[in-house]
């Protein structure tokens, strides 16, 4: 009997973001809400493992939509909806998780089922989830035991996996006693480095004499020292020095500078409230650090206050504690922000990423002037 497939039935699968992208910013200024991780994966890449093909719908691709499963971007889950079969709407405590569609639109008067799932509406929301589903990921896998005999493992050593061509140096220490750890192809971890799971360190990432606590995905070709805790690092992105990140999440091509920190609790031990251009509100959580968004630039000795928000392609410099928000192409000190040429950030960023192998696409381009234009009016001053 031949094998089903999506394709020979006419139907097919798609991920789309829906309003809620906006809760995500500055995270999704450059990305589309499922290209965000929670766990060791993208929300499009843990679909991808769960069907043939996805086909992602977002401001940033114009696939036409056809019949088949629409997959909302924030959802995660680890059972199968059927592609096939009337028009339904699939909810998780009210949320749209997925739906069947002829075409595209919601259907209207279908039926509909509660499914188990998580979405997340705010970006510490991924971040409070991710413990939990890098141990769903890691089991979702399959991963067996593939660890060197030579490291030092306190825990079960069968939740530890390691990729044959991840380098592992002497003096290195891995926990499993609290979740699975994963190391990824072509990863460095060098001597006197400490990771506790459950923690994903992607393919290509240099770990380097840090201290990786528990909760923490740190991203393909990130590069780490210093502390850091159940936060989440985007690709390519550096805090290579001492410093201390907790709770917090930091998009690509982020670069760290030497002590830089983040506060994720407050000294009244209160609720974290972040604040925004229109408004500020409360988080209903008692830890969070920082949001950071790609591109942006710390130098020696910048704190970040809790529940700091900043956004992409900021240079923050001179030491001292920052505003609880700092709008997209600040370029500054404490004391003082003005905004950041265009030119300059975008020689900048294809200088970055042409170290890392990578070329800045037209459309990449267009995508952070369009941003530029629209927030440089928030920021006084001059063009640096």
């Amino acid at each position: 009997m031949p094998r089903y497939t999506m394709k020979l039935m006419g139907l097919k699968v798609y991920i789309y973001e829906d309003d809620e992208w906006q809760n995500f910013l500055p995270l999704t200024h450059l990305h589309p809400v499922f290209d965000l991780v929670c766990g060791m994966w993208s929300g499009i890449k843990r679909m991808e493992k769960l069907y043939d093909e996805v086909i992602p719908i977002s401001r940033f691709h114009s696939n036409k939509c056809g019949k088949g499963l629409y997959i909302n971007g924030r959802a995660i889950f680890y059972t199968k909806i059927p592609v096939d079969g009337k028009e339904e709407i699939f909810k998780n405590n009210n949320e749209i998780v997925a739906y069947r569609s002829k075409d595209g639109r919601l259907p209207q008067n279908a039926k509909t089922s509660e499914v188990k799932a998580t979405l997340s509406k705010y970006p510490w929301g991924l971040i409070r989830a991710n413990k939990d589903i890098i141990e769903r990921d890691f089991e979702f896998a399959n991963f067996l035991n593939k660890s060197n005999k030579s490291i030092i493992i306190d825990g079960n050593a069968k939740l530890c996996y390691v990729e044959n061509s991840a380098k592992i140096y002497n003096g290195v220490y891995f926990n499993t006693e609290n979740g699975p750890i994963y190391i990824g192809k072509h990863a460095q971890i060098r001597p006197l480095t400490v990771v506790y799971g459950p923690a994903y360190i992607g393919e290509m990432a240099i770990i380097d004499g840090a201290k990786v606590r528990e909760g923490c995905h740190i991203g393909r070709g990130c590069r780490i020292g210093g502390e850091v805790e159940e936060s989440i690092f985007l690709a390519f992105s550096n805090k290579h020095h001492e410093g201390f990140v907790g709770h917090s999440y930091i998009g690509e091509w982020v670069n760290l500078g030497a002590l830089t920190s983040t506060s994720d609790l407050k000294n009244t031990y209160g609720n974290v409230r972040i604040s925004l251009p229109s408004h500020s509100m409360d988080t209903g959580i008692l830890k969070l650090g920082s949001i950071v968004g790609d591109h942006t630039k710390t130098g020696i000795g910048t704190l970040l206050t809790t529940g700091c928000i900043i956004g992409i392609f900021c240079n923050l410099y001179g030491g001292g504690t920052f505003d609880k928000y700092i709008e997209s192409f600040s370029w500054g000190t404490s004391q003082k922000l003005t905004l950041y040429k265009i030119d300059k950030a975008i020689e900048t960023a294809k200088k970055v990423m042409q170290r890392r192998g990578i070329t800045a696409t037209e459309e990449y381009i267009e995508r952070i002037v369009t941003i530029f234009n629209k927030t440089r009016k928030s920021i006084p001053g001059q063009n640096i």
